[in-house]
């Protein structure tokens, strides 16, 4: 027996108002044959031939719950929305305690402005099924999109951690969780969850988009690039796939790749295409580029974002005022566009205003090396030589990304009269100094050594 003869011989057992014998045993069968034939042409894509054939099957008998849902499904697909509110409302009228109609006619109310009333439907949804992932996932959705306060997150993401304890969780509640993990800026946490959804359904493309996503959003580009690679294998040239390739390169400065796969990707897709465009700005090498699409679109997120981490290909001025901006109009993208405010302020000369940056980065994200080195920095320049010191020592001790750090402890050390602390840190930097990027500071090193070297004389016994 076919899947949508078993949803037509549902109405006998969830409350139709009229029953077959009611209506006929002939006109049942064929309200049936009916729906299976729109069924049929709904899977083959021919939208509004469906469409007619479900209204026919109502026709013939309109006590048909399971006929309303698929119309209202089919009237979304050719926006016909108000059509199919009016088919989702019908279909649980029909049958009051099937919870597959909620989500499409909660998303519905909340596109016309009415949340309050999907929150509502959906709370009575899973007041009759708990565990109702796709009940929770919708609620998640509303939740996201509705600015809700990140104590109201951290509630729903409560609930969530129930319905998602144990090894048979259900994927789409796992996924809710890692959007709501994500939102909440708990990266790992995001990973850990999206990462048991993969492992259920190694195949699931919304799962690997997601993953994605999450380690964009944790900077961890290469991880990103890999998880994209991995997308691409199953659904190939998808628009979303390729834009996350391109996102993970120009995160990892592969600027010529990640342009070749923009201009790669085929849409019809407005939004879609601006973002495209705004990310061909973001792979731009060239600073002219940059000023003129900046000209033309002021307040494009993608432009400001590509102007204000240009890392050299602008004047420091210029990445202020884009920095500057793009905080005011992209909160989430604040932290990176603060520290990236503060190395403009820096190489400008206004370390107090650059270390108000960083320490608003670190008061988010406190392991944030850069702006843990950023801060450093200010403080070298302000000449608060002892706390300066504290915050190198932190930096050389939690990591080897900053050997130019040992350069800077070894004047500190310096101005803090501590000569044999002084030579150590010189010598570390000589042996771990990039040479071709930091010859002056390694003549530099080398030239107080020399001095240091013969005022600490070898103790003799």
């Amino acid at each position: 027996m076919s899947l949508t003869l078993i949803l037509a011989l549902a109405v006998l057992m969830f409350g139709a108002e009229r029953s077959p014998a009611q209506t006929g045993e002939g006109e049942f069968e064929r309200a049936i044959a009916t729906f299976n034939d729109a069924q049929e042409l709904h899977e083959q894509g021919l939208v509004k031939e469906a469409i007619a054939l479900y209204r026919r099957a109502l026709e013939i008998f309109r006590d048909f719950p399971e006929a309303e849902f698929q119309l209202g499904v089919a009237l979304l697909q050719v926006e016909e929305r108000f059509e199919a509110e009016v088919a989702f409302r019908r279909s649980i009228e029909l049958r009051p305690d099937w919870t597959l109609p909620i989500p499409p006619l909660a998303r519905l109310l909340v596109e016309s402005g009415r949340t309050p009333e999907a929150l509502a439907l959906i709370d009575i949804g899973i007041g009759r099924e708990p565990s109702n992932s796709a009940l929770w996932t919708e609620k998640v959705n509303i939740a996201l999109d509705s600015e809700t306060s990140p104590e109201g997150l951290d509630a729903l993401l409560s609930r969530l951690a129930e319905l998602t304890r144990g090894s048979n969780a259900p994927v789409s509640a796992l996924l809710a969780r890692a959007m709501l993990e994500r939102r909440l800026g708990r990266i790992d946490s995001a990973l850990i969850s999206v990462g048991r959804a993969i492992q259920s359904e190694p195949g699931n493309a919304s799962a690997l988009r997601l993953k994605g996503d999450i380690e964009l959003a944790g900077t961890d580009f290469l991880s990103a690039l890999q998880t994209a690679d991995r997308l691409i294998a199953i659904v190939a040239s998808d628009p979303d796939a390729m834009l996350l390739k391109a996102l993970a390169l120009i995160g990892l400065g592969r600027n010529a790749e990640a342009s070749a796969i923009l201009k790669s990707i085929e849409t019809s897709d407005s939004n879609l295409r601006k973002q495209i465009n705004g990310l061909l700005a973001e792979a731009a090498d060239d600073g002219a580029t940059l000023i003129k699409l900046m000209a033309d679109s002021p307040d494009d997120v993608g432009i400001l974002f590509r102007a204000c981490t240009s890392k050299g290909i602008l004047e420091p001025t210029t990445i202020l005022s884009s920095c500057s901006r793009l905080i005011e109009i992209s909160p989430p993208r604040a932290p990176v566009a603060l520290g990236a405010r503060g190395a403009a302020l820096l190489r400008l000369g206004r370390a107090s205003e650059a270390l108000v940056d960083f320490e608003r980065v670190l008061s988010s994200q406190p392991a944030n090396l850069s702006a843990r080195a950023g801060r450093s920095l200010a403080l070298f320049n302000l000449e608060r030589w002892d706390e300066s010191r504290i915050a190198f020592e932190a930096l050389v001790g939690s990591s080897t990304e900053f050997p130019i750090a040992f350069f800077y402890l070894g004047i500190i050390y310096d101005r803090l009269s501590r000569s044999g602390d002084a030579r150590l840190s010189y010598e570390r930097f000589l042996t771990v100094a990039d040479k071709e990027t930091m010859a002056a500071e390694m003549e530099r090193a080398e030239l107080r050594l020399s001095v240091l070297r013969r005022q600490i004389k070898p103790r003799r016994d």
